[in-house]
């Protein structure tokens, strides 16, 4: 079932109000983000992916995870913000779960954990039409940061076919 993202957004933001919802705190590139802590199952390091013919422009592959395929989505190009995370060996990726579906984030530089406080809200009423992939806005120590709304950006959607600049490699780059 598809939680409208009104709806999820203030799901969100009566758990801030309420005080103590931790969050995962990382960068796309030029972007803060944050995440709830309870959809982040761990930090991985970026490893080969398989690509998938015809996916969405976003979704980089497939990795292989104790013998589970799991997508894994290029945040950056998931949220529209610029074209693809250009990738080390040392890129991370966010392994994380909504309703037991499992997803990969690539981004570029994970912060690190804070909790926010009742304080911290910061949305907008643009946040609330649907089909939007943010929460909203909170103000952490790290700055004014976006939070996911995590069951629409771990969704893959039908349709986007591959463009012909995507990484066919996994994306990997030696890092010098």
């Amino acid at each position: 079932m598809e939680i409208p993202a009104q709806f999820a957004s203030r799901q969100f933001e009566a758990a801030v109000q309420a005080g103590g919802v931790e969050v995962l705190k990382f960068m796309i590139p030029g972007m803060r983000l944050c995440a709830p802590l309870e959809n982040v199952i761990k930090v991985l390091p970026l490893m080969e992916l398989q690509p998938v013919p015809g996916s969405p422009r976003y979704l980089r592959g497939l990795m292989n995870l104790h013998g589970r395929s799991i997508p894994v989505i290029d945040l950056a190009a998931r949220l529209g913000y610029g074209g693809y995370t250009r990738c080390t060996l040392e890129t991370p990726i966010l392994l994380c779960e909504h309703e037991g579906l499992q997803t990969g984030l690539i981004v570029e530089k994970v912060i690190g954990v804070e909790t926010l406080e009742r304080d911290a809200w910061q949305q907008t009423p643009a946040f609330d039409n649907a089909g939007l992939l943010l929460n909203g806005t909170v103000q952490t120590l790290f700055g004014q940061s976006q939070v996911l709304c995590m069951e629409r950006v771990i969704a893959i959607e039908p349709g986007g076919m591959r463009s012909p600049g995507a990484p066919d490699d996994g994306g990997i780059e030696e890092s010098a």
